[in-house]
């Protein structure tokens, strides 16, 4: 069965594999061998087009310029490698002319030099913009990578799909891992196999082994396992193992070709666009892509398809040649580009991430790939092997050195250092004060601080966030002399329609304590609005009218069923995306920023306009209710509302909850309402 002229790209030579490395051929039918044994294949350009149609998306997807199941673009790799490098085995396999040296030959000339180069100039570029603990990471990463087994690594430290993911610029090695541990034992079992069965039996072998690993993947709940480690991820080599041993899978005829391939392309098109991060993946949404890419390889394999002439076209081979590299450089320029932002790139950064990318992958292609390919450079297999060794051991010795010291700590700005000495971990009582439970509602016996010994003259109230403010609370109480209560239920809404039982314990709680005056503290933004700050706001109306309404009559209620206490309410703190001490550390030490990082004000007052006048409204209508905006004017400057200060720290535990440095920062506001709530008390 020969391949129709159509379909073979003129002088093109042999290209490479992404993310693992071979030529794009189709094997056997008709092929010889050539000096040392090497294979004289027919060039097949689909197949590189194919191989674009699988890098691009990942690109993409990893750039955040849409392509929501562009990841699926590797198991594409996958079938394709799997296909070409058994094609080539397959001339030799079981014959005196089978040569493990060769084969490892060709796949270093592939794979080391490309690799290295990459390995090399992002251990360079993290030694100017990460911090320790990160470029420590790093190097763990690059010895990692070195060995083929990134993948068992990155499956013990981070899923593929988390955020810290973003912080590993070698996470997309481990599909080369994959690959190279497959073809590790691979040639040696196909050749033992050839050697004493015929090709049916050998076809029989692959189809047992890919139906293994495919149960094993379908059955595995672990979904980070199934992803990274090769048990759950050689079916997929194994399924273009087995087009190559099979030609008689090619369709017979042009319509059978013809409606196979546009079958194929339809079930790749769907994964790419249809799967997300959100998606059970590995697990039966695998398939997809996977038999997608069997189908066009095998619908091209015997005749000129649309889609497979489609893919032959210049553009497509383009960029289906210089996937190897685009796959080794796009996702260390991703990282590198975003390492120390504060916020998501902006859409001029993605597509900058991308065009660098593309201009190193062509880079790298010209002045190393082809060089070491056509045996300009390193030409012997003793040159290649030594070079490949030498590299091997410079890069062991660096990412060593910089696992062993920690990240070279004194690489960093003065600035950064500082910022990762912060702590702001939160106070340390002899009691649980966070959430009361119900063994203390029924014993009356909840946490009191401040002034030793001093009698309890108020209490706190309130959701997580009045915690939070806990420690400033009771240091402006031990200024004063005195202590109060402290009844913080996560997640606590003074309300008597929502978590009933709840409110009417602490309403009967409050009646029981012998104190007059209650600080209320929650999270009102996302109460009165229905936004937190994980959600974007705008200016424009917000469609949740009547929850500010429907917050003020449940507090109505809930103040009226206390008419002999005095309520003091507070407004919410500003609140804005998480800023810890490393982000900080990252952002000063990799883009020379500065310490006040914050929120808009603007944006905040959005929140407190909603809140606001049902609280003051509240205030007016009750004669024991005080409404206190203190702490949006306390925390915010003109124009921002600082996250951090340069001599206390972070003031912020995460998105909306203070740290103990802010909530000690407003100690002052606390000291005056309660010298105002306590005079009778302490004169």
């Amino acid at each position: 069965m020969r391949v129709r002229a159509s379909m073979l790209h003129p002088a093109r030579g042999w290209s490479e594999v992404a993310p693992g490395s071979e030529a794009a051929t189709i094997s056997g039918i008709d092929g010889g061998t050539g000096r040392r044994g090497k294979a004289r294949l027919q060039y097949r350009a689909d197949i590189d087009g194919l191989r674009a149609v699988a890098v691009v998306p990942v690109v993409l997807f990893h750039a955040q310029l849409g392509f929501p199941g562009g990841f699926v673009g590797v198991d594409v790799f996958f079938v394709i490698s799997g296909f070409l490098i058994t094609s080539i085995l397959l001339e030799t396999a079981g014959t005196e002319r089978f040569s493990l040296l060769d084969f490892y030959e060709r796949r270093a000339r592939r794979i080391f030099p490309a690799l290295f180069a990459m390995i090399f100039a992002t251990l360079l570029v993290g030694a100017w913009l990460m911090i320790p603990s990160d470029f420590a990471s790093l190097g763990k990463s690059a010895l990692a990578t070195l060995l083929f087994v990134s993948n068992v690594l990155f499956f013990l430290e981070v899923g593929y799909f988390d955020l810290s993911a973003h912080l590993k610029p070698l996470l997309h090695t481990w599909s080369l891992a994959v690959e190279e541990q497959y073809y590790l034992l691979f040639p040696i079992a196909l050749h033992l196999v050839a050697r004493r069965a015929s090709r049916r039996i050998v076809l029989l072998a692959l189809v047992v082994g890919a139906g293994v690993s495919l149960a094993l993947m379908l059955a595995t709940a672990d979904t980070r396992s199934a992803f990274f480690l090769l048990p759950a991820r050689c079916w997929e080599l194994a399924l273009g193992a087995i087009l190559a041993a099979a030609p008689s899978l090619a369709p017979r005829t042009p319509r059978q070709a013809e409606a196979l391939a546009l079958l194929g392309a339809a079930a790749l098109l769907a994964a790419i666009f249809a799967l997300d991060d959100r998606t059970s993946f590995p697990g039966p949404a695998t398939l997809l892509p996977c038999f997608g890419a069997a189908a066009l390889i095998a619908a091209g394999r015997s005749h000129a398809t649309a889609v497979s002439r489609l893919l032959a076209t210049g553009p497509f081979v383009w960029v289906g040649r210089l996937s190897y590299s685009l796959y080794l450089w796009h996702w260390p320029v991703i990282v590198f580009g975003a390492y120390g932002a504060l916020h998501d790139p902006g859409i001029a950064e993605k597509l900058g991430a991308v065009v660098l990318s593309f201009l190193l992958a062509m880079a790298s292609l010209r002045l190393i790939e082809t060089p070491v390919r056509r045996r300009r450079l390193l030409g012997s297999r003793r040159a290649i092997f030594a070079g490949s060794g030498v590299g091997f051991a410079a890069i062991a010795a660096l990412g060593a050195t910089i696992l062993v010291s920690d990240g070279m700590p004194s690489r960093i700005s003065p600035e950064a250092a500082q910022i990762l000495t912060w702590r702001n971990d939160p106070l340390d009582r002899a009691l649980d004060c966070d959430y009361v439970s119900e063994a203390q509602f029924r014993s009356g016996r909840f946490c009191t601080a401040g002034a030793e010994g001093a009698p309890p003259v108020f209490a706190l109230v309130g959701d997580s966030h009045s915690d939070a403010w806990a420690p400033g609370v009771f240091s402006a109480a031990a200024e004063l002399g005195v202590s109060g209560y402290q009844l913080s239920i996560a997640g606590f809404r003074p309300y008597t329609d929502d978590f009933h039982a709840e409110t009417e314990r602490m309403i009967e709680a409050l009646r029981a304590l012998p104190v007059e005056t209650v600080l209320l503290i929650g999270f009102w933004s996302a109460e009165a609005t229905g936004f937190n700050y994980r959600m974007e706001l705008s200016e424009t109306p917000l469609p949740v009218d009547g929850l500010d309404r429907r917050m003020l009559d449940r507090l109505d209620r809930f103040v009226t069923a206390l008419p002999e206490k005095t309520f003091v309410i507070f407004d919410d703190n500003p609140v804005g995306q998480p800023l810890d001490r490393f982000s900080l550390a990252r952002h000063v030490n990799s883009r020379s920023g500065d310490y006040m990082q914050g929120v808009p004000r603007e944006r905040i007052e959005i929140y407190s306009r909603r809140y606001g006048p049902a609280f003051q409204a509240l205030a007016e209508r009750h004669a024991n209710v005080r409404y206190l905006p203190a702490f949006v004017d306390a925390l915010c400057r003109d124009k921002i509302c600082p996250r951090t200060e340069p001599q206390l720290g972070s003031l912020y535990l995460d998105g909306d909850h203070v740290s103990v440095a802010g909530a000690i920062s407003l100690a002052p506001v606390f000291r005056k309402v309660l010298a105002e709530a306590t005079s009778p008390v302490r004169d």
